[in-house]
């Protein structure tokens, strides 16, 4: 359905980066090191297809929860199971994988070493290109 991706993309862009501004800056160690567990979780299953794709789902919940924020946080039910339909789209062929984990890199050592900053701006490159790669077909990166 374009209009239920088109308002994926929309919520995700409204709500993820800041949640990785907030996981940076509030994040609490054990927060941030669930995010980069996650993101290794994600290198591990480079190869595949539907193990990477919940990999980077749980990323991106991982991100959510470190946000500290409660009213986020509920919220992440509905994100996750949007994550796993979007992701099935845009990393539909593990040989992209990689790029998208050289752009998820970015946003875990960005919360890693508590740059709120570039955290959100690592999420929003992150979701420009997933977002042309879910409405143009194209597999360049991340999701």
């Amino acid at each position: 359905n374009p209009l239920f991706l088109q308002e994926l993309v929309d919520f995700r862009g409204l709500i993820e980066p800041r949640a990785a501004r907030w996981a940076a800056e509030r994040g609490s160690d054990d927060g941030r090191r669930e995010v980069m567990l996650a993101f290794m979780r994600m290198e591990r299953q480079k190869g595949t297809v539907e193990e990477f794709v919940f990999a980077a789902a749980l990323s991106h919940r991982a991100i959510i929860r470190a946000a500290q924020n409660e009213l986020v946080r509920a919220l992440e039910g509905p994100i996750f199971s949007a994550l796993l339909m979007s992701i099935r789209i845009t990393n539909a062929d593990p040989r992209f994988n990689e790029a998208s984990l050289r752009l998820h890199r970015k946003v875990a050592d960005a919360i890693e070493v508590r740059d709120g900053s570039e955290a959100e701006a690592a999420m929003e490159e992150l979701l420009v290109d997933a977002n042309a790669r879910l409405f143009e077909g194209t597999h360049a990166g991340p999701n």
